[in-house]
């Protein structure tokens, strides 16, 4: 099988994490694969790895400069009509709207994976009503949607026409790693892992730890993974709060995930909108509970059996509430640890997501 993949960007994120477990499949099923994207980054390695063709174009910017839109389209339709695919594979908003319309008239399978719909609730309210007669324009050039969640099949159904038929909901998947967190002793490690921007908030999470009285604030640090605009406005907050020795920043590249993961305790992450976040999978994955807020794909794989979840507009009350929980049980973490490992093995294994995904591909 040819198939032809595009993402708007190539640096390391969750969509990106997707395309390369996609990218692990094709390479051991023997099928021939071209990825583009934005520029050289941490895709196109990927990519190069395992054997595919890269392609850099330069156009894939989330703008609104119709001469923008108008080459990022005539780029992409050249270089898929050079490698006549079986099957167009497009990821992320601003790359799905360019690949489809690249498309029209040709005779290939296209297939739009949503990573969570720019009209989820909570997303502001310009960003929601383009992105809303944007996907209608497109759904008639769209031969299969895959939605990463209920939730996002849910929002199609209702915003979208025509999509009854062709919708299917794979949630993401991860490979499960046979290292897990064994649990820790003395100090909980709390683990944020993202982008440092909307619609994340890390700020919570130190807001949180900052509320807390001294005795329990010595219980616990936590280790921030990730850059983004709001780094500088985070580290100014360390300072005044007094947590300097609590909290770590760093970044780290996704093959060295797993080794964070297994050296925490609980994974948090408080955020506005979501679609289904390949972190919280991770985290799973590795044995580690999971709080998150309840938006979004989110409540379909946390739970108050793996985890908890934080009620919109209120999480910082609700991690300060759950901190002083998990201090003061020490059963809490170990139970939800080990209950969210055998759901990540049951629901969310990279090996069932990319049978799911190929199934589509060989829809006649």
């Amino acid at each position: 099988m040819r198939i032809f993949y595009t993402i708007t960007k190539s640096e390391m994120g969750g969509a990106q994490t997707y395309l390369w477990r996609l990218l692990e499949c094709a390479k051991v099923n023997g099928d021939e694969v071209v990825v583009m994207a934005d520029k050289e980054g941490w895709l196109s390695e990927k990519a190069k790895e395992f054997g595919a063709t890269f392609i850099a174009n330069s156009y894939y910017k989330n703008s609104y400069n119709p001469i923008n839109l108008v080459q990022a389209i005539i780029e992409t339709r050249q270089a898929i009509k050079a490698f006549a695919p079986d099957i167009v594979h497009a990821n992320s908003g601003g790359a799905g709207f360019f690949t489809r319309l690249a498309c029209i008239g040709l005779a290939v399978r296209v297939v739009f994976t949503a990573h969570g719909w720019s009209f989820t609730e909570g997303t502001p309210f310009f960003r929601k009503l383009i992105a809303q007669i944007g996907e209608a324009i497109l759904v008639p050039f769209t031969s299969a949607i895959v939605c990463v969640s209920v939730n996002d099949a849910r929002l199609a159904y209702k915003y979208l026409d025509g999509v009854k038929n062709k919708i299917t909901v794979i949630h993401n998947g991860v490979p499960i790693p046979q290292q897990a967190h064994v649990g820790g002793k003395g100090v909980i490690v709390l683990l944020f892992v993202g982008r440092l921007t909307r619609p994340k908030l890390p700020m919570s999470i130190l807001q949180a730890l900052a509320a807390l009285s001294d005795e329990y604030k010595q219980r616990f640090t936590l280790t921030i993974v990730g850059d983004g605009p709001q780094k500088k406005a985070l580290l100014e907050y360390v300072q005044v709060a007094g947590l300097e020795e609590q909290v770590v920043f760093t970044v780290a590249k996704t093959e060295e995930m797993n080794s964070l993961y297994v050296a925490s305790d609980v994974f948090v992450l408080p955020t506005e909108w979501e679609g289904f976040p390949m972190t919280i999978v991770e985290a799973m994955a590795a044995g580690l509970p999971v709080i998150a807020s309840a938006v979004g794909g989110i409540p379909e794989a946390v739970d108050a059996t793996v985890g908890a979840l934080l009620p919109r507009g209120k999480e910082v009350d609700g991690l300060v509430d759950l901190f002083i929980k998990i201090a003061d049980d020490p059963s809490w973490l170990p139970a939800r640890g080990n209950a969210a490992r055998s759901r990540a093995e049951a629901q969310f294994s990279a090996e069932e997501m990319c049978n799911n995904v190929w199934n589509i591909y060989e829809q006649s």
